[in-house]
């Protein structure tokens, strides 16, 4: 079974399909100011952010070059971003290669914010990506000039066979992650059972399609990403309501 590997560093046009869909845990996170700012920005579009007691974690990338450099870049270059995961490659390293092949970048801010609501055993969060132009504020009190996407809501739900959360974006049943799951470690795959025998994450894409990211007990993402497609109804009681593809669905 192919399956979509991540390693040290790679370089991504960020595909609409997967936004939000990485998540780590950052050493430059989004400065207080900033994220102040993005908040009250938030806020005015969904107001039940308001309840969100905080943020779970964030990144930022600093822009590079000239302040309006950006004018003259098209959509493909404004949203090519960089990402480590495995921790092979530190930040000063990927810095310096990013500089090189982008001379001019956007401020980016990607915040998880913690659950604002919780019902049924389930809680609501939400994540957001915002830009600023090219050159960060002399001052270190001076929020960025910051516009943000389109919000990401996401669920955090406790199934009752493992320890760690699973991230849900979409209306899916803690039977169809089961399923999923049951699916996902029933895959032909090469990681050891153990780095992959919890469902981490579980998202559903504009194409209706779906991709599951596995990990270990500890709650550590392993290199595995497996991709679904729906074949009934969420509310049907079909025996089999998902099935794995072998290849990414895009």
């Amino acid at each position: 079974m192919p399956v979509m590997r991540i390693f040290g560093l790679f370089w991504l046009v960020f595909h609409p399909c997967i936004a939000g869909a990485i998540e780590y845990v950052s050493s430059s996170p989004v400065r207080d100011v900033d994220v102040i700012a993005i908040k009250s920005i938030l806020v005015t579009r969904h107001p039940e952010l308001a309840a969100s007691p905080g943020v779970r974690y964030s990144r930022y990338l600093p822009g590079r070059g000239e302040p309006g450099c950006e004018d003259g870049l098209d959509e493909g270059s404004k949203d090519a971003q960089w990402i480590a995961v495995s921790g092979a490659f530190d930040e000063a390293d990927l810095e310096e290669l990013m500089a090189a092949t982008f001379p001019c970048a956007l401020s980016v801010a990607d915040i998880y914010f913690e659950p604002f609501r919780e019902s049924a055993g389930r809680s609501d969060g939400a994540f957001v990506r915002c830009r600023a132009p090219a050159g960060d504020p002399s001052e270190a009190e001076v929020a960025l000039q910051w516009a943000c996407e389109e919000v990401i809501f996401r669920q955090y739900v406790q199934l009752d066979d493992q320890e760690c959360e699973v991230t849900l974006i979409g209306d899916v049943s803690d039977a169809e992650l089961r399923e999923v799951k049951k699916l996902g470690l029933a895959a032909d795959e090469p990681e050891p059972l153990e780095k992959r025998n919890t469902l981490m994450k579980f998202q559903i894409m504009p194409n209706k399609a779906a991709f599951a990211v596995f990990g270990s007990q500890e709650c550590r993402a392993g290199e595995s990403t497996f991709y679904y497609r729906r074949v009934s109804e969420p509310d049907s009681h079909a025996e089999q309501r998902w099935v794995l593809l072998g290849e990414p669905p895009f």
